[in-house]
């Protein structure tokens, strides 16, 4: 385990992000086995009761009960951009990227949602809040959502829905934070045989079409892996890495 967690950057470690990553390499701690093995005392003095846990994530330590899987409430992506952002090319590219692998996971998962969620946090902080490390800017978080009459596992369509939202909202400044979620839930009947390239017959067909394409993606990435195919569009980077798999990830 060691051998696998010491080499990585101390971004990588959840909970660990720009802020907390600057002040940690002004330490000299830029590594897993930096933080692991920094001393005690001194990281406890800058860091207060997060050093503890800081330290035991970084040496592949984790002393929480494990929790019976229960039936999901939503699936969300989401990232922070490394600046703000406010062009629609970059917006739209992030909430394909996101509505592809929400549906992914969905799928995956044996799901279909009524109810999509954009979320965007924006650039310009409105004062500040208490955290444990003191204080931090507080960023305003909006949300829009739309539930639709017929549940759905189609990321093409949850990506028009969160686009559609997006412009709706018509924001007047960047964003720092992006995300799309899926909500309302329901266990998805067994589908029928689709073929991928099948052609139009009814008012149905393009919705057919895009469902099955969905599910050809889905056993492409099963085979190959995730970057084996995808939609043609930049997946936008996490600056500040999850701690769990989630939910309906392969």
């Amino acid at each position: 385990m060691r051998a696998l967690l010491d080499p990585l950057p101390i971004r990588r470690l959840w909970g660990v992000g720009p802020v907390l990553g600057k002040r940690l390499e002004t330490l000299g701690i830029r590594s897993f086995a930096e933080l692991a093995n920094y001393d005690t005392m001194e990281l406890a003095h800058e860091l207060g009761d997060r050093a503890d846990e800081l330290q035991a994530l970084a040496r592949g330590e984790d002393a929480r009960e494990v929790v019976a899987d229960r039936a999901p409430k939503s699936y969300g992506e989401e990232n922070t951009f490394e600046s703000d952002v406010s062009d629609r090319e970059r917006v739209t590219a992030a909430l394909t990227a996101h509505a592809e692998a929400v549906a992914r996971r969905v799928r995956h998962d044996g799901y279909v949602a009524r109810t999509i969620t954009l979320k965007a946090k924006l650039a310009r902080a409105r004062g500040r809040r208490e955290t444990r490390d003191g204080s931090e800017p507080s960023y305003p978080l909006l949300t829009r959502s739309k539930t639709l009459d017929t549940p759905t596992d189609d990321g093409a369509l949850v990506r028009n829905v969160a686009v559609a939202l997006w412009d709706a909202a018509a924001l007047a400044e960047p964003v720092r934070l992006l995300g799309v979620s899926l909500s309302n839930l329901e266990r998805k009947q067994a589908p029928s045989q689709l073929e991928l390239f099948a052609p139009k017959r009814d008012a149905v067909g393009p919705a057919r079409n895009s469902e099955g394409l969905g599910r050809a993606l889905d056993a492409i990435t099963e085979r190959f892996g995730a970057s084996a195919i995808s939609r043609a569009v930049d997946k936008p980077e996490k600056i500040t890495h999850g701690r769990m798999r989630k939910r309906g990830e392969s």
